[in-house]
């Protein structure tokens, strides 16, 4: 039997924050979607999304002078082992990611 969905954000700091939701199923994570907002001088918009919708993992990554996200390839890998990684990856790297954003 599949789960509620599990949320929760986390706030690096007063310009950051990454919302977090997965579904797992007998302990293994079978959806997930890691979403980074930050504020820019647009105000507060979406940087980077990885999402499980479509049946597969992808990412989309925004830029601040584009109007639609770039969108990535399939995402092969254990769902459970790839939404750590990520996690880990996003929390670590905020800057660089923001950065990129907005010269983009």
């Amino acid at each position: 039997m599949a789960s509620h969905p599990t949320q929760y954000t986390l706030a690096p700091s007063e310009e950051d924050r990454i919302s977090f939701e997965f579904k797992t199923e007998k302990n293994k994570v079978k959806y997930f979607i890691i979403q980074y907002y930050a504020k820019t001088p647009k105000g507060w918009r979406t940087i980077r999304r990885y999402d499980c919708a479509h049946g597969y993992l992808h990412i989309h990554t925004f830029g601040f002078s584009r109007k639609k996200a770039k969108r990535t390839e399939a995402i092969e890998g254990d769902y459970n082992q790839l939404f750590t990684e990520l996690r880990k990856q996003v929390l670590e790297n905020l800057r660089k990611i923001k950065e990129n954003y907005l010269f983009q």
